[in-house]
């Protein structure tokens, strides 16, 4: 069977992943592991995600998963196949964490997810770079759980 010749970044069989590199990306200063977003696009769909997982696994590449709740990543981590590298997840853009409600937020996700999640991705907002020492500060005091 006759195949297009792959495009820039594909992996294939019998290329890399052979080698036990798959997943990877040569070159200075390019990372060791390449991350993929894993998300869920259509709700309810739960197919979509059993083969996002098996393409995850087949090219050999992290997750990272975007997620509202610690009940919507639950989920979503269901599908998301084993790797040496732990999914990041990055949490609501209005998660912030210059406000209570916002660390414990982040302290929830942290608790619930301690294990299972290689780091909790937040988002940066406009008055936290007139409160850089204070977000330091906090970012610590979160880190340090």
């Amino acid at each position: 069977m006759d195949h297009p010749p792959p495009g820039p970044g594909d992996v294939g069989p019998g290329d890399a992943g052979e080698a036990g590199l798959a997943g990877t990306v040569a070159g200075p200063g390019a990372p060791g592991v390449l991350h993929a977003l894993f998300q869920q696009r259509v709700a309810g769909d739960d197919a979509l995600l059993k083969l996002a997982g098996l393409r995850f696994a087949q090219m050999g590449v992290a997750a990272e998963v975007y997620a509202d709740t610690p009940d919507q990543l639950d989920y979503v981590l269901r599908f998301v196949p084993a790797h040496a590298r732990l999914p990041m997840v990055h949490l609501n853009r209005g998660v912030d964490v210059l406000h209570e409600r916002g660390r414990a937020t982040v302290a929830e996700f942290a608790d619930r997810f301690a294990g299972r999640v290689g780091g909790l991705v937040v988002h940066d907002h406009r008055d936290m770079a007139a409160q850089a020492d204070r977000l330091v500060t906090v970012m610590r005091e979160l880190n340090g759980r």
